[in-house]
């Protein structure tokens, strides 16, 4: 089996249309290639990208017999994005890959879409933490006021 890098990102957007929330989201990494597809194993209609060797993906978050990968700790989110790429780096860990890509895309989409995102990282065995990210409504550069607000949940 081949491993490879692996992202999960839950969003919490208030557009509840996927098809306008997919044309903002793509915008926002400047892709134009984005082919719509549907099922029911994703909730109905969904969005995937290929590019350099990586999959990505913008699905609803939904809540069926077949549940999303996210759903059931995630249910306020109404979207999530998926991004896998299925060579395994070289001399680096795919921890510590995953755990930059969570941390940069969380940030960059919850900025530039003024939404809010979130992810989950296992921090010990049966430990996990949850980190979501959004948009400080009082970012000041000028000010030294950060650009993104972070919290951080502790489950078990």
């Amino acid at each position: 089996m081949v491993l490879g890098v692996g992202v999960t990102i839950l969003i919490k957007s208030q557009e509840a249309d996927i098809d306008r929330f997919a044309r903002l989201f793509f915008e926002t990494f400047n892709i134009k290639d984005y082919e719509l597809h549907e099922s029911l194993h994703y909730g109905g209609i969904y969005y995937l990208v290929w590019f350099f060797g990586i999959e990505a993906g913008l699905y609803r978050n939904w809540d069926l017999d077949l549940k999303g990968p996210t759903y059931e700790e995630f249910p306020e989110y109404n979207y999530y994005f998926q991004f896998y790429h299925d060579m395994p780096p070289a001399n680096v860990s795919i921890e510590v890959i995953e755990e930059v890509l969570h941390e940069y895309l969380c940030q960059h989409i919850a900025f530039t879409l003024d939404v809010e995102t979130a992810y989950k990282r296992e921090i010990g065995k049966d430990k996990f933490e949850i980190r979501s990210f959004r948009k400080n409504p009082d970012y000041r550069p000028d000010k030294g006021i950060p650009a993104i607000l972070t919290t951080k949940r502790l489950i078990s």
